[in-house]
């Protein structure tokens, strides 16, 4: 229920749950921890954030990837970049979604340039979430070559660049002035949705 209501963005009512769980003795798990962590973040509920944060810590969960990640996520929602990059920080060993929440967190806040520098120095394979992140760092700022070499390796790792990645690659061509290649990679689409006409147009 928890998650339920996080993802229906009612993230108030799914922190009330949350505390009503825990005044009842009920133990939350891993699931509920995610939900309720992703309430705090889209309402952006810091303080209550911080509060599961910490009750994350106590019960001994912060080596939980997922967890650690949810948590860069939810700080950088919040506004509190500053935490979000303590959190990642602090992860000893680093997997693709640890890197690529930190990475769409400055992506998302505007601090493309370190969106930048934070992939360059991944030592994990990218995912498609990871590209579409740094994609939307490079068309804002408008480096097509780093762009084309970013298109260049999602050919090599045989992704198909379709949905939100497809988006994101056209989006980038057409602010760096290639509308050719914006072009060639809206007819390389199978499924084109509305975000991807609307991109092209």
């Amino acid at each position: 229920m928890v998650s339920g209501y996080s993802q229906a963005g009612q993230g108030r009512e799914a922190l009330d749950l949350y505390q009503r769980m825990d005044s009842e003795g009920v133990e939350p798990n891993r699931v509920t921890l995610l939900g309720v962590l992703g309430a705090c973040g889209n309402s952006q509920l810091l303080a209550e954030g911080r509060s599961v944060h910490s009750r994350i810590r106590s019960s001994r969960r912060e080596s939980d990837l997922s967890l650690e990640a949810a948590l860069v996520t939810m700080y950088a929602r919040c506004g509190s970049l500053q935490e979000a990059e303590k959190v990642f920080d602090g992860i000893s060993r680093k997997n693709v979604v640890s890197w690529t929440a930190m990475l769409t967190a400055y992506a998302q806040t505007g601090h493309f340039h370190k969106a930048v520098e934070l992939y360059q120095r991944m030592d994990v394979e990218p995912n498609k979430i990871t590209f579409v992140a740094v994609l939307t760092a490079i068309s804002s700022l408008g480096d097509l070559k780093l762009g084309e070499r970013i298109h260049a390796r999602i050919a090599a790792l045989k992704i198909q660049p379709d949905g939100p990645l497809g988006n994101a690659l056209i989006t980038m061509y057409s602010r760096c002035g290639r509308i050719d290649q914006a072009r060639k990679v809206f007819d390389g689409i199978e499924r084109r949705d509305v975000i991807t006409w609307t991109s092209m147009i």
